[in-house]
């Protein structure tokens, strides 16, 4: 590889590693967001036809049910990190934070099978006397396993957006330390 091509190499790794920390879509790096919408789950897949359809249009859609319905090629649960990443994405399956709310995120289970999963920034209730702020809470009825878990993403700081806390990994925010080490590898090694 010469040279000319292994800087090339490093532009582009800075410039998605920044765009990845700094966004690229207008979202407000100070503001808190949620991942929001439904992933339907194994059953839908490439080759099932959903097209743009909604929770209402869906028959026996989930009790919980946010749009858009996302599905993915082989059944598999969505990739929340390249959902992130994508802005278009972005834009379309995440939600603004407001004051009280939380995201949220309920996970449906029949006989330890993955059914659906559902997103969303919304007000969450436990046994109808407080609210839920953070942590999960799990119901188990007939083979049947619902389990719905609350977070509060904080908003950015110096520009950064900050991965939804209803994903579960860490934010990319507190991952950045490890991207400028990633790109100060690459660096190194393009120099020798």
């Amino acid at each position: 590889m010469n040279c000319v091509t292994r800087a090339k190499s490093a532009v582009a790794w800075v410039f998605c590693i920044a765009c990845i920390c700094y966004g690229v879509n207008g979202q407000s790096a100070l503001k808190a967001y949620c991942f929001e919408f439904t992933w339907l789950g194994p059953t839908f897949t490439n080759e099932t036809i959903v097209n743009n359809a909604t929770c209402e249009e869906i028959p026996n859609s989930p009790s919980v049910c946010q749009d858009p319905l996302v599905y993915t090629y082989d059944g598999s649960p969505p990739n929340l990190t390249n959902m992130w990443v994508d802005s278009e994405l972005r834009t379309r399956t995440t939600c603004e934070l407001s004051k009280g709310e939380v995201c949220a995120k309920w996970t449906f289970e029949y006989n330890n099978f993955l059914e659906n999963v559902t997103y969303l920034c919304t007000k969450v209730t436990v046994d109808s006397k407080w609210p839920m702020t953070s942590g999960c809470k799990v119901q188990n009825r007939g083979g049947r396993r619902i389990e719905v878990c609350a977070c509060e993403t904080q908003p950015g700081t110096s520009g950064s957006l900050v991965f939804p806390c209803n994903a579960g990994p860490p934010s990319l925010h507190q991952a950045a330390p490890l991207l400028l080490l990633a790109v100060v590898g690459v660096l190194t090694l393009l120099t020798r």
